[in-house]
Order: structure tokens, then sequence, then C-alpha cells
């Protein structure tokens, strides 16, 4: 029996957008700080090629490296600072939503400790989130949280 792997990548036009609005605050933020431009008279299109520029290929390079892998056993994702961690469904002990500045995360913790975030914006996030719920028991707090979202899918 071969074992099941799906790969899971986040949505490119939810990160490029999000990196956008994130770099163009930024730009705004130093012109004030730096430049010593008024707020009012901060130009926020002044450098919007480079910024889409800048933000596309982030975006891409994020989508790229920062995949998270379904198997039979568990799941693989990556910690706070993009380290991949594997984590052992049987072995989970708390799943929490969060919300990282409009991105949504599940935060899965396992009995040892280890951390991994799991995005809740894949391109196959429907996908993700049946395929998940076919693997594991009903008593796992993944599972909880996947039906947390489906019920309040703003929250």
């Amino acid at each position: 029996m071969s074992q099941l792997k799906q790969i899971y990548r986040c949505s490119f036009s939810t990160q490029f957008l999000w990196l956008l609005v994130v770099l163009l605050l930024f730009d705004a933020i130093r012109s004030c700080l730096f430049e010593g431009i008024p707020i009012g008279q901060i130009s926020v299109l002044k450098n919007l090629t480079n910024i889409t520029i800048t933000s596309g290929l982030t975006s891409g390079l994020l989508v790229y490296l920062l995949k998270s892998e379904v198997t039979t056993d568990g799941i693989r994702s990556y910690s706070f600072l993009g380290q991949s961690a594997f984590v052992r469904w049987d072995e989970i002990v708390d799943a929490r939503n969060l919300n990282f500045l409009g991105l949504g995360y599940v935060h899965i913790t396992d009995e040892k400790g280890l951390a991994i975030r799991v995005p809740r914006y894949f391109s196959r996030q429907r996908e993700f989130e049946l395929v998940v719920s076919a693997i594991i028991k009903r008593e796992n707090p993944l599972r909880g949280c996947i039906e947390r979202v489906k019920e309040h899918p703003h929250a």
C-alpha cells in the first residue's frame, strides 16, 4: 500500500496582496521617519513599481519554499522561524487558530513541545481540510480548529 502524500502551498495571490500592502505601509512609514515628509503629503504610489516587483518575487519564493505536506502519519509544516518540522497526528496536544497581521494560521503543538504553523490560505484549502479531517480522529485538536473555521470563517 502506498503512503498518502499531499503537498500544499500558500495561495500566491493572497501572499502577493498581503506583501504588497505591508511593503506600501513600510514605504510610507520610511518616508515619514527618514525623509521627514508629512503624512498628508506622502505619495503612496511613488514606489509602486519597485514594491510590486519585490512583492511578486518574494511571494513566489515564499510560496515555493514554505510548503506543508500531509501524510497518513502526520503533517510537515514550518515553525515561526521557517524551519521545517514533522508532527505526528497522534502526538498533537494543542491546535489553535491565530491571525498574524491578517493572515490566518493554525498553531499546532505536539507532546514534545514542538510547534508548527499551518497556513489557512492554501491554494487548495478546502481539499486540505477534507483530507486532514478524513485522516485524523474526531478528538484531535486540529480537527476542532478546522471545524471552528468552517463555522466562523473570519474569526
